[in-house]
Formats: C-alpha cells, structure tokens, sequence
C-alpha cells in the first residue's frame, strides 16, 4: 500500500489483516510505503504517532521479515517500479482508505497491471466497476481485506483478468489522450445545443444588455400587490408606465407562485412580458418570456438544501398538512397549518429542524400557507442576487409588496413601496425610511411608490 502517513489512510488495518492471518502470511509479503521520514522523533506529531504506531503493530504480530516499512521512496522514480516489482510478483494493491474521493493510487496501480482491493464508497467504487480491475470490500474489516487478497493470489486466471483489465481501462479511461477527447467531445455537443437552441429577440436588445443598463429595476409582488383577485384598480396604469419605459426600467415580478401559475397570471391580468421573475417565494429565477433559469441562483440556494430529508421529518410534526402537488417545486416545500397554528409553534418548527439537523428558511403567510424554503433563498436574497450580478446599484432597485413573505425585499437597501392594503407584518417597516407607506391600494398604489422614489432621486 502506498500513501501519505495519514490517520486517513488506514495502514493499520491493513497490517492487522495481514498480522492475524497465517495463511495470507506464507502467501504473501507486505510492503507499505507511508510517506518519506529521517528521524521519526523529529517528525509533526500526527505524523510521528501514526507511524510510531505501524511500526508497533509489525513488531506486535511479529512480522520482522515479512513486512516492510520503507523510510522513503521517490514519487517519480520508485513509485511506478513499486508498482510494477509488485505486478511482476503477481501481488496486489490495497487502498484501504474509507470514502476516498478519488482515489489517483487506484487508476496508477491499475496502469501497471496491478489488481486492486479499495472501499466500496466513493471514487474507488466507480472506478473499479468500470475497470473491473479489482475487488470492493469493507475496509475497516480486516478479515474481509485478508480473504479478498487470498481471492486474487491464489486463482491466477482472476488475477490476469484483473490485471489486463486494469491496464486497458487506464489508457482508454484515464489517459491524457482520453480526457483531451471526452473534454473536446462535451465542448462540441454544448456548441451545438446553442446553435439548436439559439435564442430570437426581435426587436428587443438581449436580457443581460437590457439588465445591465437598466436605469430602474421595478421588483413588485404579484398576489395583493398588483391586483387582489378581481380587483385591478390602477393596473391599466401601471403597465402603460412600465411599458412606454421598457429601455430604461428592467420590469420584475417576484411572486410565491410557481413558474407556471405565475405565468397563467401574467396573462389572466395582461401584465407586460416581466425581464426578471422570481418565482416560489425567491426560490427560482427566470429571465424573459423564454424563462431561461439563472443556474448560478439554483447553485448557490442548493447549499445544505435536503427537501427530502426535510418532507419525511416534518410527517412527525403536528399541525401541518402538505400543499397539492402543484404548489411543490425543488426548492420549495409548501404545507397548510391548521388554524390555531401561532408563533409558538413556528418557534418549535424551528427548534424541531434545528433538532433533526436540517436547515430551511421557514415563511408563514396569513397564517394559513407556511413554506420551506433553501436557508440561502428568499425575495430579498434573489433581488440583492440580482443587483450584484448585473452590477445594478441597489439604491436604484423598487420593490413592492404588501405581505410578509415581502418584508426582506422591502426591508433593505432597495426602495420600497408598501401598498395601502398591507398585512400587519409590515407595519414594523414603518420605521425605514427607504420604504414608501402609499396611501392607495394594488397597483395604485405601486405607481404612487414609483413616482416617489423616481422624484425623490431626481431631487425634486
């Protein structure tokens, strides 16, 4: 076995294997190469202890002449004649590292027509099923080390396969030549999706010009903010401003609704075409009517996020009831709550996760929906997101909402509105004097914020 004088490594299961098993001994030596020392007493105390320690178990098990602990061995020279003295002497390579991510000692055995014993976790486990070089096994059992060794030594026709195997699979799988190919092969076939899929904006300057030179980004709620069921008041209003500014205002609805009732409502109230949407309460962002994703967003809210995880704990928590299967996305997890559902309770929801070692940001919105969502999304993180990667000054972003899954795209450096028919959960923003309190409702109200913040930046 070859590797650094590393904990990790597990040299010394191997050497137990090998010291409580008689027959391995008679038919076979061992030899493991931990790193390069001088004087072992001069050495890091890690690297001292683990090596003071093989060196006790070889003289525990008594294996002065059939086991060898090497003080050094040159990476570029030694190394791939190690492998090869041991191929030449029909003898096998044990990685016993637990979880290897990769596993490069595997892939250098495998080229010099060594068979292979690793962990059946990790990096080893998929390479040793594509080579078919090898054998998987419990690493930490010493036992099954021994016996799998035995396997390989002792039937000559296994130990060729594996060996002619190794070989061939290290030059077709992980040469230079191999990885060059595949690379220029991946590259091409993405050149081609964009050729196939190439995007036609008529008339229309493409997304990424129009949001980095936006003068305004316009950010407002849909449900309540907007429009309020039947209720359209100001709307026609509203949508001709933003329409007869499309150059210089980037138009943005950040919704709790999924993409595709977001866009059903778009079209119900005969909204302008939105540059940015930001849907299932800042968990997804799309960008124009093609709904092209922003994967940098889905990337970085999928930190810790474990939905499943999350759905199968919450079963055992009382008073909530999972939402149809229409209000689920993958970064969204929506329950009801039963009516008398209070802060208490969200409070123990909290307490409850924290117990399961689960983290998700958790909305509770008119006491009637509560969503889970990644601990890193929300409206407000989307819209700070979106300002930085378009290098939009945030102070030159309005945002509009009236309930409290609102409150953290209003509450912050941006410009708020708060139309006239908000929840009580905002009241509180009263005290921010970037937020703009309309005196009128819906989407009134939202051009009444607009042509504030506008005036008040141009000083008048």
């Amino acid at each position: 076995s070859i590797g650094r004088a590393d904990k990790r490594k597990n040299f010394e299961t191997i050497i137990q294997c090998f010291g409580e098993d008689k027959e391995l001994q008679a038919m076979a030596n061992l030899a493991i190469f931990a790193g390069v020392r001088k004087d072992i007493s001069q050495m890091p105390d890690d690297e001292k202890d683990i090596l003071t320690n093989l060196l006790l178990l070889m003289d525990k098990y008594d294996l002065y002449g059939k086991m060898a602990l090497p003080k050094k061995n040159d990476p570029k020279l030694d190394v791939p004649e190690i492998y090869r003295l041991a191929a030449r002497k029909k003898g096998v390579f044990v990685n016993a590292t637990p979880g290897e991510n990769f596993g490069l000692t595997i892939v250098e055995a495998a080229a010099c027509g060594l068979p292979v014993i690793a962990s059946p976790t990790g990096g080893p486990k998929e390479i040793l099923e594509q080579n078919e070089n090898g054998l998987l096994v419990d690493v930490e059992d010493p036992s099954a080390i021994a016996a799998a060794i035995k396997k390989i030594i002792a039937d000559n026709t296994l130990w060729d396969k594996f060996s002619a195997n190794g070989v061939l699979a290290s030059t077709q799988l992980y040469s230079w030549t191999s990885f060059a190919n595949k690379y220029v092969s991946m590259v091409a076939n993405l050149l081609q999706q964009k050729n196939n899929k190439q995007l036609n904006f008529v008339n229309r300057p493409a997304y990424g010009k129009k949001l980095s030179g936006a003068e305004w980004f316009l950010i407002t709620d849909l449900d309540g903010t907007l429009a309020d069921g039947t209720n359209v008041e100001g709307l026609k209003e509203l949508c001709s401003w933003i329409n007869d500014r499309r150059e210089t205002v980037a138009f943005g609805i950040a919704s709790g609704r999924n993409k595709k009732i977001t866009e059903e409502a778009i079209r119900q109230y005969g909204l302008p075409q939105p540059d940015v949407l930001i849907c299932s309460a800042g968990s997804e962002i799309y960008y124009t009517d093609q709904l092209i994703p922003d994967k940098g967003w889905d990337s970085h809210i999928n930190h810790q996020w474990k939905r499943k995880e999350l759905q199968l704990a919450l079963e055992k928590f009382p008073g909530l009831r999972l939402q149809e299967r229409d209000a689920q996305w993958p970064f969204k997890l929506s329950y009801y709550v039963e009516d008398h559902f209070n802060e208490d309770d969200l409070a123990n929801l909290y307490k409850f996760l924290d117990d399961q070692k689960l983290r998700a940001k958790v909305l509770l919105t008119d006491n009637k929906y509560l969503d889970l969502l990644p601990f890193r999304a929300s409206k407000g993180s989307a819209v700070r997101y979106l300002s930085y990667k378009w290098n939009h000054p945030i102070n030159k972003v309005i945002t509009a909402g009236n309930g409290g899954n609102d409150k953290d795209m209003l509450n912050g450096k941006a410009k708020g509105i708060v139309v006239s028919n908000y929840s009580a959960e905002l009241e509180e923003l009263k005290k921010n004097k970037s937020i703009y309190f309309a005196k009128t409702p819906i989407a009134t109200g939202v051009l009444e914020g607009i042509k504030f913040h506008v005036a008040a930046a141009k000083g008048n």
